[in-house]
C-alpha cells in the first residue's frame, strides 16, 4: 500500500510478529479458557460438550456466509475483484459440491462430514484457524470430561493423550524453531490428524488445560497478582520479537527452550488474566461479559480483517502512497476500528440469532423429553 522503500524493515518485522504473536495466541486462549471455565471437578461430557455445541453454532453461520459471498455473489460483481484475491482464486469449478477446501497440510471436500464437523471453516486463511481451533476444542472436551470424572481410568486416558499431544509438539520443535528461537509458520502435523499445525498453539492450549486442572488443588492463581500476569504478557511479547539473546549460552537456555518457555508465559498469563478474582472456582456455568467479548471480538478480527483491507486498499484507496509515520497510523487505526465494527455486527446479526435458535432448540427438546 506504500510505494518503495516502504516503511522501515524494523516496523514490517514488528507489526509481522507483534500480531502473529498476539491475535492468534489470545483467541486460541480465550477459547480454552472460555470451554473449560467454571469449576474443575464440575467438567463433565454433558455441560462441556454443550459449550461445544454452541461454539459449533457461532461458527456455522460465518463459514456459511462467507463461502456464499466469496462463491456467488461478491464474484459477479465486477466492480469488488479485491474480494477475490484468496488462494487458489475461486472459480466455478472452485467452488463446486465436489470441490476441495485446503489449507496448511490438508483438503476436506466441500460439505462433506469433516467440513461440518469443522464448522464449514471459510475458505482463506482464517479457515485453517476456525479448523484447528475446534478440532482442539473437541479433544479438550474429551480430556476435560475424563478429569471431572473423577475415576482412575479418567485420570490415566488424560495423562495418556496430554503425553501424546506433547510428544508431537516435543518432535515437531528441532525442525520447526529457527536459531533465533521463532516459528516462521505452519510447519508439521502430528500423526493423529492432519489437521493441527506443530507446533503451532499447541503450547499455548495445553499450557492453559494444565493451568486449570493445577487451580483445582494448589489455588496459584491466588498467588499471580494481576500486574506480574501483565508483566507476563509484556516479557513474552518481547521474547518473541526480540528473539534469542545472542548470549544465550550464558544463561543457559536454547531457542526451542526459549521459544517454549515465551508460550507458556504467555498463555499462563493470560489464563491468570480470565480467573475471575484469581480463583477459577468461584465461576460455575457463567463466563464474565468481558471475557466473552474479547472472545466474539478475536474471532470476529481474524475473519473480516483481510476482507476490510481488502476493502480500503483495493477500493476506497487503490493507489500506492509514500510512507508516513501519520499515514501509518491513520491506516492503523481506520483498519482497527474498522475490524472491530464489523466484528461487533457480525456477532450481532450472524452468530447470536444462530446461537439463541439453537439453544433454544435444544432446551425445548429436553423440555419435550421431560413432559413425556
Amino acid at each position: 500500500v506504500y510505494t518503495a522503500p516502504g516503511p522501515p524493515a524494523y516496523l514490517a518485522r514488528l507489526s509481522l510478529l507483534g500480531c502473529g504473536l498476539l491475535h492468534d495466541p489470545v483467541f486460541a486462549s480465550l477459547s480454552v479458557t472460555l470451554l473449560l471455565r467454571g469449576k474443575p471437578q464440575a467438567w463433565n461430557i454433558r455441560s462441556l460438550g454443550g459449550r461445544l455445541v454452541r461454539k459449533w453454532a457461532r461458527l456455522v453461520p460465518v463459514g456459511l456466509a462467507s463461502r456464499t459471498l466469496l462463491c456467488q455473489a461478491v464474484r459477479r460483481l465486477p466492480v469488488a475483484p479485491f474480494l477475490l484475491d484468496v488462494r487458489p482464486r475461486l472459480d466455478d469449478n472452485a467452488c463446486g459440491s465436489e470441490a476441495m477446501r485446503c489449507t496448511h497440510h490438508a483438503c476436506t471436500p466441500f460439505f462433506s462430514a469433516a467440513d461440518a464437523l469443522l464448522a464449514f471453516p471459510p475458505l482463506d486463511f482464517a479457515g485453517s484457524f476456525v479448523e484447528q481451533d475446534m478440532l482442539r476444542s473437541a479433544l479438550l472436551v474429551v480430556l476435560a470430561a475424563c478429569w471431572g470424572s473423577g475415576l482412575l481410568v479418567g485420570s490415566l486416558t488424560v495423562l495418556a493423550g496430554l503425553s501424546v499431544w506433547a510428544w508431537e509438539v516435543a518432535l515437531s520443535l528441532p525442525k520447526c524453531v529457527d536459531e533465533h528461537g521463532h516459528v516462521g509458520g505452519p510447519c508439521a502435523t502430528p500423526w493423529f490428524t492432519r489437521y493441527l499445525d506443530m507446533p503451532g498453539d499447541n503450547v499455548l492450549v495445553l499450557a492453559v488445560f494444565l493451568g486449570l486442572c493445577a487451580q483445582r488443588k494448589f489455588k496459584w492463581a491466588d498467588c499471580v497478582a494481576v500486574w506480574v500476569a501483565i508483566m507476563g504478557v509484556i516479557l513474552a511479547l518481547c521474547m518473541e520479537v526480540y528473539g534469542l539473546p545472542a548470549a544465550h549460552a550464558a544463561i543457559g537456555i536454547g531457542p526451542k527452550a526459549w521459544w517454549v518457555v515465551g508460550r507458556s508465559m504467555l498463555a499462563l498469563s493470560i489464563l491468570r488474566l480470565c480467573l475471575p478474582g484469581g480463583d477459577s472456582n468461584s465461576s460455575g456455568e457463567g463466563a464474565s461479559f468481558w471475557l466473552s467479548s474479547l472472545d466474539r471480538l478475536c474471532f470476529g478480527t481474524c475473519v473480516v480483517h483481510v476482507r476490510i483491507l481488502e476493502v480500503m486498499f483495493g477500493y476506497v484507496r487503490p493507489g500506492l502512497q509514500d510512507f508516513s509515520w501519520d499515514a501509518w497510523l491513520m491506516d492503523l487505526v481506520l483498519l482497527a476500528a474498522s475490524s472491530l465494527a464489523a466484528s461487533f455486527g457480525l456477532y450481532l446479526l450472524v452468530q447470536a440469532p444462530a446461537e439463541s435458535a439453537l439453544a433454544w432448540l435444544i432446551e425445548s427438546t429436553a423440555e419435550d423429553r421431560k413432559s413425556t
